[in-house]
């Protein structure tokens, strides 16, 4: 399910329902204590326990969803989720990663949620420095699905962008 009423999103960027799922499910992963994280298992278990949501669980997603990507959007333009090249550093890559976009949504989540957080003087340029991180590149590109990696990218995310520590 793909949670927008804005049109701009929905051509902004194309989400999966893991994706999508990531804010909700990013709370109970935090809990889990395996070494190896299956966000299809944590979809799945989040879909079977809310299999009926009411209209006001409903709309809190979509709010913080909407939030989330809000903040990303009129912050880091609709080049938010794509990555350097590989090559040329200077470069951003025409495809989607859906990596950087579960951990930059999730990163705006959890500042939005927690509040305090602050903008980049310029946001492009710290988005850039993530990207050229090499915690951060190893975490989007290596083991993308350990517990290290995913807490890596989203605490690197937290950090850069929005100045917070990721609990």
């Amino acid at each position: 399910f793909f949670f927008s009423s804005r049109r701009r999103h929905t051509r902004y960027i194309s989400v999966t329902g893991v994706q999508t799922c990531a804010l909700p499910i990013s709370d109970k992963f935090k809990n889990d204590n395996r070494e190896r994280i299956s966000l299809r298992r944590f979809l799945d278990l989040y879909i079977k326990e809310n299999l009926n949501p009411n209209g006001n669980e409903i709309v809190e997603l979509e709010n913080r969803f909407n939030s989330s990507v809000d903040l990303v959007y009129e912050t880091f333009g609709r080049a938010s989720f794509h990555n350097i090249s590989p090559t040329i550093p200077d470069k951003l890559v025409e495809k989607f990663s859906p990596t950087l976009f579960d951990s930059i949504l999730i990163a705006a989540d959890y500042s939005i949620q927690k509040g305090g957080f602050s903008i980049p003087q310029n946001p492009e340029q710290q988005r850039r420095s993530l990207l050229q991180d090499e915690d951060y590149r190893f975490s989007v590109t290596k083991e993308t699905m350990s517990r290290k990696s995913i807490n890596t990218r989203i605490s690197k995310a937290c950090e850069y962008l929005f100045g917070l520590e990721y609990e």
